[in-house]
């Protein structure tokens, strides 16, 4: 389990695998002490995992221009990552989608 803490507020977002294949790993991304609570399945099934989004953002920690994002094949979950070029990361944006909610506007985003 990967807990990321926000440095403004107590929001955490966590990662936890809940299983490993040859081809993919599917793993439940939550969201935690925030005006939005919720977790939602993704996987990393033709697509590399979250883990480089977050190695891509450790390399360019002096910041970088424009944003740099990670969503799963069904775009259920998408991490987008903006930097101020002062203290790194400004903003993470995380969007969580579950077709299966029937709720108009059924795209929560939130950022911490």
């Amino acid at each position: 389990m990967v807990t990321i803490k926000s440095i403004d507020s107590s929001s955490l977002l966590i990662f936890k695998i809940v299983y490993k294949k040859e081809s993919e790993i599917g793993f439940i991304t939550s969201i935690e002490n925030a005006p939005f609570n919720g977790s939602i399945t993704a996987t990393t099934l033709c697509n590399i995992p979250p883990s480089s989004l977050f190695n891509e953002i450790a390399k360019d920690w002096r910041g970088w221009k424009g944003a740099k994002s990670w969503s799963d094949i069904e775009d259920r979950l998408r991490i987008e990552a903006t930097s101020d070029g002062f203290r790194g990361i400004s903003i993470l944006k995380i969007e969580m989608f579950e077709e299966a909610t029937f709720i108009p506007n059924n795209r929560f985003t939130i950022s911490i």
